[in-house]
């Protein structure tokens, strides 16, 4: 497996065209084709290939301040089961080698309990919850919000011998 930072916008695009994985990380009403990933220098996208050289996951790394940014790491259903823990690796390597945040922060709806857990497995801990403030399958939901400091990071990776 590879990873790459991606700045064409039509492979990002056609990434989430996925029927599967938008349904899972978007709120009800939003259309894919609407999508327009932000291409600023700032915001990273980072895609991840498996040996075939298919593209089977994006991370998206946006700013929040400075210091902090919001991190999502998205896998097509096929590969998650097979690939996840080496996507997850690979991803937490590049936040510490390839950006200067401090601290890194995801929300993940309430009824993804297996994501949850795997950003638990990644080193990021639970510092709150956003509540009713997703519209997922016509009702609201609450979202639960992670973070993950960069010495807990370090920490993290070097533990994992990553």
């Amino acid at each position: 497996m590879r990873l790459e930072r991606l700045d064409h916008y039509e492979t990002i695009r056609d990434f989430f065209q996925d029927k599967e994985l938008w349904k899972r990380i978007s709120e009800d009403g939003m259309d894919s084709a609407d999508l327009k990933p932000d291409m600023m220098e700032h915001i990273h996208w980072v895609g991840f290939y498996d040996d075939d050289e298919s593209l089977i996951g994006i991370m998206h790394i946006a700013p929040e301040s400075l210091s902090t940014c919001v991190v999502h790491i998205n896998i097509l259903k096929e590969y998650r089961y097979k690939h996840s823990a080496t996507v997850g690796n690979m991803g937490m390597a590049y936040l510490q080698d390839s950006t200067d945040f401090w601290k890194f922060h995801v929300a993940i709806a309430e009824q993804y309990g297996a994501v949850r857990a795997y950003v638990v497995g990644l080193g990021f801990l639970q510092e709150g919850i956003r509540y009713q403030s997703l519209i997922k399958d016509g009702k609201y939901v609450d979202q639960y919000l992670y973070g993950l400091d960069r010495i807990k990071l370090e920490l993290h990776n070097k533990l994992r011998g990553i």
